[in-house]
């Protein structure tokens, strides 16, 4: 349970304003009795004396063991007996008798403090500063805190006039904002100009070499807010940071940004001042990014007081600037940084030539209309979905192996420092592989594919991430004129191999007969021998000085050829690498920045001495159902409907696809209308069963068939 105590000691350094506030709410009656719990002196105790209040020095014990000295004072004798009758000597409990007794003893509403008891820091009607001003948290619908609200203006008003004069008021620090620990609010109260024009000493100095113009903003954070129009001062920001996230509603938001509040049982005490804050911590989250940051209750103090550094017993750093603007919505383009070889006409950080094939519109930056631009949307999107890939072996879908490094290696934007390893993310299902910096996931998470680091620097590839992540097996394909079951090959090819040309899967092993040829004539042509032989195929590379990019997967590939020779035959072919990569990938048909063809399966089959049919064996029958794929995916836009393919290796009945979201709740059930063995597809409109669309995220599909549980499959949705 919280304690009122939080409230009574938020106040501190040891001497100035804020005893000398209290002080004066006790001399006016508007508190009957007060609590000091900071350090207290000769000067406290002559300025309460000339005040004329009597005080009372009264020993706690905590839970630890130790004991802790309170200055309580008053105007009434009989109220200073009654506190050390109660507490002098005690433990320190938080019962709610306790909170009783202090409530009245120190004049806080009734209805305050059994709601307190009750519901802890449920929220109230009033403003931010008038919450600030008082020592209770008020009641929700309170009718007495708001008669008492003129009276604790008026002493703070005259608390200003006096602190002054206070012997003990430190003169380099400024009296003019009480900082206390509050629960939802936790932010400083601005009630007019500071008493001293000295400079707060919360907002500490860069370097010169860091702040080239002394604004207590780093230079490489001036370079990345590119809103020139807005404020690039560190003070300005911190403070207008500190108001965003006060005025942030508390209650759970669909599209804008909300605050959920974490208080602990403790308080802790600021380098620079002294000042004691819960110690908790404040979460705010993005819904529509589907991304938090939790910031300790200690960074709110010094956001208030113009800095971004915070120190304490308990918390000590610097707030992430961009990450903290890009949750609040605020207008700064953050962390991102120009492409310098691709074109970006929309300025949604994605290449115009890889909008296309992502189902994007090269012209739009929101293509979805969901107010997210393109680009930082699917980063922080995949981002996720990277860090949440498994780090074991699996068949079915993609996982990553992690390459850590004795070293780290600086960010260029934000200053954060990431490990200068990498990690692979291998896609199975698609037989790709992709390397990536671990400096490469930070820009990620952070909402840019452009990265820049001591390290290392370059671009991310849309099309190479979405492959690695979604591609299926088909990522590659092609439609191919003249294809009845669709299996990447021409009906008339079918003939000559001996695949069956209205069955995609002739043998049964849940492979499409094309894809399953792409990959075997694939791993034939890689143990190729590289010297002329005399009775058996041969090749003879033909690397060239230069690179192309694969327009399917962004991966770069040798721009150079290799020559496949049958000397049997008498015969060659010349394939670009691009088409090498093509087969690897399951697919026939090379789409390359320089070469686009259709590698020949049949004329391959041959000069590899291959036989051109693929034999069936009638007692295969593969014994799982599975997920073949989803296309397109990510879907994108309002009226976007994703395609699954699944395949029934045995009639069944009961047959049905689940929907669920990241929580793991079932949004949708989708159910066959017919069991026969074979390849089904089943259409999801991006509705829940409820008929309302669900919202951008990443969902679980899941099939289930004769009360088993098959593979899953991830689906990206973009609004």
């Amino acid at each position: 349970m919280a304690s009122w105590r939080a409230k009574e000691v938020g106040m501190r350094p040891r001497k100035g304003f804020e005893f000398v506030y209290l002080s004066v709410l006790t001399r006016r009656k508007v508190k009957p009795l007060s609590r000091w719990e900071a350090q207290f002196g000769r000067a406290e105790l002559n300025w309460l004396r000339d005040l004329g209040l009597q005080w009372q020095e009264v020993r706690r014990v905590l839970l630890s063991g130790d004991s802790r000295a309170e200055l309580v004072f008053s105007l009434e004798s009989s109220l200073l007996r009654e506190y050390v009758r109660s507490f002098d000597g005690k433990p320190v409990l938080h019962s709610p008798e306790e909170m009783r007794l202090e409530g009245r003893l120190f004049g806080y509403p009734e209805c305050c403090v059994e709601s307190f008891i009750e519901r802890g820091y449920a929220p109230n009607d009033l403003s931010p500063a008038d919450q600030q001003l008082i020592f209770h948290w008020a009641c929700p619908g309170c009718k007495v805190t708001p008669g008492l609200l003129p009276h604790y203006r008026a002493c703070y008003e005259e608390a200003r006039g006096l602190a002054q004069g206070f012997r003990g008021a430190p003169r380099r620090r400024s009296p003019a904002r009480i900082w206390m620990p509050l629960a939802a609010s936790s932010f400083a109260l601005l009630a007019g100009p500071a008493l001293g024009q000295s400079i707060d000493p919360h907002r500490l100095p860069l370097p010169d070499s860091l702040d080239t113009n002394r604004n207590f903003l780093l230079d490489r954070y001036e370079e990345a807010l590119v809103k020139p129009t807005l404020p690039l001062d560190g003070v300005e920001l911190a403070l207008r940071l500190a108001a965003a996230i006060d005025s942030l509603p508390t209650a759970p938001q669909v599209a804008q940004p909300y605050r959920i509040d974490r208080m602990a049982r403790g308080l802790e005490a600021c380098s620079v001042c002294d000042s004691l804050v819960n110690m908790g911590f404040v979460r705010i989250v993005n819904p529509s990014l589907n991304d938090s940051l939790d910031l300790p209750y200690l960074a709110l103090h010094t956001l208030w007081h113009g800095s971004l550094d915070f120190a304490g017993q308990l918390h000590r750093g610097r707030v992430n600037l961009l990450r903290l603007i890009r949750i609040l919505d605020w207008p700064y383009a953050v962390h991102t940084l120009p492409f310098e070889t691709e074109l970006d006409a929309d300025g949604d950080g994605i290449a115009d030539t890889e909008e296309a094939r992502l189902g994007l519109d090269p012209s739009l930056a929101d293509a979805n209309t969901n107010r997210i631009v393109d680009g930082p949307e699917l980063a922080v999107n995949w981002a996720a979905e990277l860090e949440a890939l498994p780090s074991e072996p699996l068949k079915d879908r993609p996982y990553r192996v992690d390459h850590p490094m004795r070293g780290i290696e600086t960010c260029e934007v934000c200053g954060e420092t990431v490990n200068m390893g990498y990690f692979e993310v291998i896609n199975p299902a698609e037989n790709f592989r992709l390397e990536l910096p671990y400096i490469a996931l930070h820009a990620l998470k952070h909402g840019s594919f452009v990265y820049a680091a001591t390290l290392h620097d370059g671009q991310l590839s849309a099309r190479s991430l979405s492959c690695a992540l979604h591609a299926d097996g088909s990522f590659h394909q092609q439609p191919v004129q003249d294809d009845s079951d669709k299996d990447g090959l021409a009906d008339l090819e079918e003939g000559h191999l001996g695949t069956n040309p209205l069955l995609p899967d002739t043998d049964g092993d849940g492979i499409p007969d094309g894809r399953a040829l792409a990959w075997r004539l694939a791993e034939a042509l890689d143990k190729l021998p590289k010297e002329p032989r005399e009775a058996e195929p041969y090749r003879i590379d033909y690397p060239q000085y230069g690179l192309e990019v694969c327009e399917v997967c962004g991966q770069s590939v040798n721009m150079g050829f290799v020559c496949i020779v049958n000397p049997v035959r008498k015969d060659s072919v010349d394939l670009p690498y691009m088409a090498l990569h093509s087969l690897e990938h399951g697919a026939f048909t090379a789409q390359g920045t320089i070469h686009t063809l259709r590698a020949d399966p049949v004329r391959l089959c041959q000069l590899l001495g291959l036989p051109t049919s693929v034999p069936r064996d009638e007692t295969s029958v593969p014994g799982s159902y599975r997920l073949l794929g989803a296309f397109p995916n990510p879907m994108s836009g309002g009226g976007t409907e994703v395609r699954i393919e699944m395949l029934m290796p045995v009639p069944a009945e009961a047959v049905q696809l689940e929907i669920f979201d990241l929580l793991g709740r079932r949004i949708r059930t989708l159910r066959l209308s017919s069991g026969r063995a074979g390849i089904h597809k089943v259409v999801w409109d991006g509705r829940d069963d409820a008929g309302k669309p669900a919202p951008t995220g990443l969902y679980f599909c899941r099939l289930r068939a004769q009360r088993q549980i098959g593979p899953t499959l991830r689906l990206l949705l973009l609004r």
